[in-house]
Parts: C-alpha cells; structure tokens; sequence
C-alpha cells in the first residue's frame, strides 16, 4: 500500500488538503470532528454530516465515506 503523506489514498491526503486549506469547510469540519471526539456524534453520524456538508459546499474532490473517516478520526483539535 503507498502512503500520500500519512494519508492511506491520494483521494483522502487531497480531501485533507482542501478542508484544511478552506476557511469555511474547515470551521465546519472542525465543529464536527469535536462532535465526534465528545460523543455528540457517533462516528457515521460525523461522516454523513461532514458528506453532505461537503456536496452542499460544492466540493470537486472525488472521495468517499472511507476518506471522510479517515479524516476525521486523524483530525487534532
């Protein structure tokens, strides 16, 4: 398996990229990563949320649950 700078597929390490680099995907992703990490969310709570936030933000990266997860369980506070 090839590593994309700690990421598991390219798809998830530019998920990560974009969030991180998009002022408002990031303060949404943020809020729903501290969901998840208090148990607000369980953990496919926090991925539908963080997807369909994505698709309603427009994003043009092609990812799925696998990536979204794993953003979120590698996301820090």
């Amino acid at each position: 398996m090839e590593d994309y700078n700690g990421w598991n597929t390219k798809q998830s390490w530019e998920l990560a990229l974009y969030i991180d680099n998009t002022e408002v995907v990031y303060r949404e992703a943020w809020i729903i990563c501290e969901d998840f990490r208090q148990g607000t969310l369980n953990l496919m709570e926090a991925i539908h949320e963080l997807y369909e936030w994505l698709l309603a933000f427009g994003t043009e990266i092609a990812f799925g649950y696998a990536d979204i997860q794993e953003y979120i369980e590698n996301h820090e506070g």
